[in-house]
C-alpha cells in the first residue's frame, strides 16, 4: 500500500443486511489478485484462505470472496463481521492490501457492498 493511499469514507456499520465490507472487484481483478480459479467464488475464497495463512494471518480473520449481488463482479472481504472498530479496520484492511498487493487504484473499489 503506498503511502499516499487514500481508503474512501465507510461507515464502521453495514449500512443495509447482506452487505460487507471490502472492495467489489471485476473477474479479471479478483483473479489478479487473489489466483485464477474455474470454479467460483467458494474455490477463490479457499485460495485467498491459503495466500492469507502463507503470510501468518490469523485462520478466523480470513478474507475471502463472495458473489456480488450486481452480476460478474466478486467481494473481496476483509472479514465477515457486521460492523467494526476503526482500529480493526485500520490495521487489518492494512494487512490485507499488503497481503494480496491491491494497487491503490482500486481504493474506490473499497467499501460496504451487497452480496448476492
Amino acid at each position: 500500500m503506498a503511502t499516499g493511499s487514500r481508503m474512501p469514507p465507510y461507515p464502521l456499520k453495514a449500512p443495509r443486511k447482506h452487505m460487507r465490507l471490502g472492495w467489489k472487484l471485476s473477474q479479471d481483478e479478483i483473479f489478479d489478485i487473489v489466483g485464477d480459479d474455474d470454479h467460483g467464488a467458494q474455490d477463490l475464497s479457499d485460495l485467498a484462505g491459503m495466500k492469507w495463512a502463507a503470510r501468518d494471518g490469523a485462520f478466523g480473520d480470513s478474507p475471502f470472496v463472495a458473489f456480488s449481488k450486481e452480476r460478474g463482479f466478486y467481494i473481496l472481504m476483509v472479514c465477515c463481521k457486521a460492523s467494526f472498530k476503526q482500529e480493526f479496520i485500520e490495521r487489518h484492511v492494512r494487512a490485507v492490501r499488503e497481503c494480496f498487493q491491491i494497487p491503490d487504484s482500486l481504493d474506490s473499489a473499497f467499501g460496504w457492498h451487497m452480496t448476492g
